[in-house]
């Protein structure tokens, strides 16, 4: 566990690294048509969400019950 997520640093690295892998999950560098970029923007946006609403309910689990050592977190679309 290389992380506090019961510090603001710690949720901040976290979130972070919840952003860079929604980013690697859905988006593209590539120039794409339209309706493919927005479809790539609305899967990052779920997965994000998702990742911080995971986040945060690892956060209640650790204030909850002081002796969780480790959690993890997966990021994904759907």
């Amino acid at each position: 566990a290389d992380l506090n997520i019961l510090s603001n640093a710690g949720q901040q690295r976290l979130t972070g690294r919840i952003r860079g892998a929604a980013k690697e999950l859905c988006l593209s560098q590539s120039i794409e048509p339209l309706k493919i970029a927005m479809e790539r923007q609305e899967c990052f946006e779920r997965a994000f969400a998702g990742g911080i609403a995971s986040m945060n309910r690892a956060i209640a689990r650790r204030q909850a019950d002081s002796s969780l050592a480790a959690s993890t977190l997966i990021v994904r679309s759907r």
